[in-house]
């Protein structure tokens, strides 16, 4: 039996499919519970996932032409097709990649206050995409004719090896410096609001994580000066699962902040607390503040409601000038755990990821 890379491959593949898939319902799923409904940086990420997926499509049958095994094991009829599937795969990879990256700069977009972050947010959003056209338009134009790009064998002429090689190097450099550099985001914006330190602390963390995606586009990087093209089929696999890696570790840590609101409904209930929540948004045609005794003798209003010109920017569900947290809605919860007072208890904490 020759040795083959593809099971492995084809078994990365659809894990990271699958799991980031997961993530990414969990978030619309919060979105749609907690929030005013999707907006676009929801719709960027989920056309980021179906890049995902059809490059795991086409890179699994690429695996049926012999992608995975040595290059000398491969039939040389197969050999084309296998490349040209892995190819096309790997540029509509990059796409989705790039574009999951855009879709975390426009989450942030909501909490940015000063000008010089919103330049940066837009910059980095729009450069990683901008840098990935390039890369599609020097695959298409590296070779005269096309073919030869997937085809050896065919009569033309290429750019050399090392300029592909260098442009592949330098947007996985670039690709990684986005993500660290949208991960220290939060850390600046957060950490100044009028919030409980642990509060903060796990907003940081939580919108933090594209760090990670970082490190696998760092491993990337490192990689792909060791590919040869002696056997290319069988060297980049390890390429082609991290490219999976990076799109589904972006779409993970791009999800997970929008879990906290259903984490903390969650502990509430399991501590013996049972929370109601009401909107009151129709109480009010200009959504004034409301008082304790607006609302009930025994319940309390949590936050005072934004002008929805104010609050489509922020996914804090509202924050002004001056850093003060304020949700996007009226509620009143109250405690309903047996305790002898019987008291309304307020529910206090601002929540920066309600969308």
């Amino acid at each position: 039996m020759t040795e083959t890379n593809g099971p492995r491959l084809v078994a990365s593949l659809w894990s990271l499919v699958v799991v980031s898939l997961a993530f990414l319902a969990g978030r619309l799923i919060c979105k749609a519970r907690y929030s005013n409904g999707f907006a676009w940086d929801d719709h960027i990420l989920i056309f980021s996932w179906i890049c995902f997926l059809v490059y795991a499509a086409l890179a699994t049958v690429s695996t049926t032409y012999g992608y995975g095994h040595h290059l000398l094991d491969i039939s040389p009829a197969d050999i084309p097709m296998a490349i040209k599937l892995l190819y096309i795969g790997q540029l509509i990879a990059g796409l989705g990649a790039a574009t999951s990256k855009a879709s975390f700069a426009l989450t942030l977009l909501r909490i940015a206050q000063k000008p010089w972050q919103i330049f940066l947010l837009w910059f980095f959003g729009l450069s990683s995409i901008f840098a990935h056209a390039l890369s599609i338009i020097f695959t298409f134009v590296a070779c005269t004719p096309v073919r030869k790009v997937w085809d050896p064998t065919v009569p033309g002429h290429c750019w050399g090896f090392k300029a592909l090689l260098n442009y592949g190097i330098f947007m996985s450099s670039y690709s990684a410096a986005i993500d660290f550099v949208l991960s220290t985001f939060p850390t600046l914006i957060i950490w100044k609001l009028q919030m409980n330190k642990k509060e903060k602390v796990g907003v940081v963390v939580c919108m933090s994580l594209g760090f990670f995606a970082g490190i696998v586009t760092v491993g990337r990087a490192c990689f792909i000066p060791r590919i040869t093209t002696k056997d290319f089929t069988f060297k980049s696999v390890i390429l082609s699962i991290c490219v999976a890696g990076e799109i589904a570790v972006t779409i993970i840590a791009t999800s997970m902040p929008f879990y906290r609101r259903a984490v903390q409904e969650t502990l509430t209930k399991s501590k013996g607390y049972h929370l109601d929540e009401y909107n009151m948004d129709n109480l009010s045609k200009h959504k004034s503040l409301a008082t304790a005794n607006q609302i009930s003798k025994n319940g309390f209003a949590t936050a005072a409601s934004m002008p929805d010109s104010e609050s489509e920017r922020q996914i804090l569900g509202g924050m002004n000038d001056g850093n003060d947290v304020r949700t996007g809605e009226l509620s009143v919860s109250y405690r309903n755990s047996g305790d002898e007072e019987g008291q309304a208890e307020k529910e206090g904490r601002a929540d920066p990821i309600s969308g």
